[in-house]
C-alpha cells in the first residue's frame, strides 16, 4: 500500500520529492508543492499558539513541539530531512528472500506476503507462467486508492486536496499581510476563479460588477476559513480535517 522514498515508506506517493539544485521555499518545486505533507509544514508555521507553545509561553502543543520543533527556524526541505520519518507506516518486515527455517515464513493466510513452493525441476517457462497465477494475480496492477484510515503512521493524512490547500494558504497570507484589502481584492490577488458564469440557467443575465465582487468576496472568506480549519489541524496527529 504504501510508498517508499530513500527507504521510508508512507502511505502515499505524495511525499515531497526536492530533485536537485538550490531549493527555494518561496517557490519550491511542483513535486513538493503537491504533497500534503509540505502544507502541513506551512500551515503549522501559522499556528501562533503552537508558536507560543515552542517560546515556552504555553503547554498546549508540548508533545507536537517534542517531535516537530520550531518549524518557524527552518525551510521545508531542511526540516523534512529531520522530520520525514514521524510520517511514515509500521514495515512488515517482509523481504523477497529463500526461507531458511521457520522463522523465515509468513503466516499463512497473511495480507502482506505469501508463501510458495517452488520445485526446482520445473523449465524457467513453468516457473514463469506459476509465479503470475499464483503470485503476480495477488498483487494489484495499479497503484491502489489511497486510504488513509489504514494508515499507521505516527502523524496521519486524512483526506486531502492540493488545490484547496494552496488556495486557503493563499488567501490567508494575503489578507494577513494586506488588512486594508478587500476581501474581493483578495479574491483577484489569490487568482480565484470568481468570474465565470458556472450555475447560470439559459436567459440570465451576465453577472454584473457589483454581483462579481460579491462572490469574491464570498469565496475568499470561504478559503480563508477553511485555513483557520488547516492551521488548527496542523498542530495535531492528523491534517487535515
Amino acid at each position: 500500500m504504501s510508498e517508499k522514498r530513500g527507504g521510508l515508506p508512507f502511505i502515499t506517493r505524495s511525499y515531497p520529492k526536492f530533485g536537485r539544485g538550490l531549493y527555494s521555499e518561496k517557490n519550491p518545486p511542483s513535486a513538493v508543492r503537491n504533497s500534503p505533507f509540505f502544507w502541513w509544514f506551512k500551515f503549522l508555521q501559522l499556528n501562533e499558539d503552537y508558536a507560543a507553545c515552542v517560546r515556552g509561553e504555553n503547554d498546549a502543543h508540548a508533545d507536537l513541539v517534542a517531535d516537530f520543533g520550531d518549524v518557524k527556524r527552518l525551510d521545508f526541505k531542511t526540516w523534512w530531512r529531520e522530520h520525514a520519518w514521524l510520517f511514515t507506516e509500521e514495515r512488515t518486515g517482509y523481504s523477497m528472500q529463500i526461507a531458511e527455517c521457520a522463522a523465515d515464513l509468513a503466516p499463512f493466510k497473511s495480507d502482506d506476503a505469501v508463501n510458495v513452493v517452488v520445485p526446482l525441476n520445473l523449465p524457467h517457462r513453468s516457473l514463469l507462467k506459476s509465479f503470475r497465477k499464483l503470485v503476480l494475480s495477488r498483487v494489484p496492477k495499479q497503484q491502489r486508492r489511497v486510504d488513509v484510515a489504514e494508515s499507521t503512521a505516527k502523524y496521519k493524512l486524512a483526506r486531502w486536496n492540493i488545490y484547496a490547500l494552496e488556495t486557503a494558504y493563499r488567501v490567508y497570507t494575503l489578507k494577513r499581510d494586506n488588512q486594508q484589502l478587500a476581501w474581493a481584492d483578495v479574491a483577484l490577488r489569490a487568482k480565484l476563479n470568481v468570474v465565470g458564469i458556472e450555475g447560470m440557467q439559459e436567459g440570465d443575465k451576465r453577472p454584473t460588477y457589483v454581483d462579481v465582487r460579491r462572490r469574491a468576496t464570498t469565496l475568499a472568506m470561504r478559503y480563508n476559513g477553511y485555513a483557520k480549519g488547516y492551521i488548527k489541524a496542523a498542530a495535531s496527529t492528523c491534517f487535515p480535517r
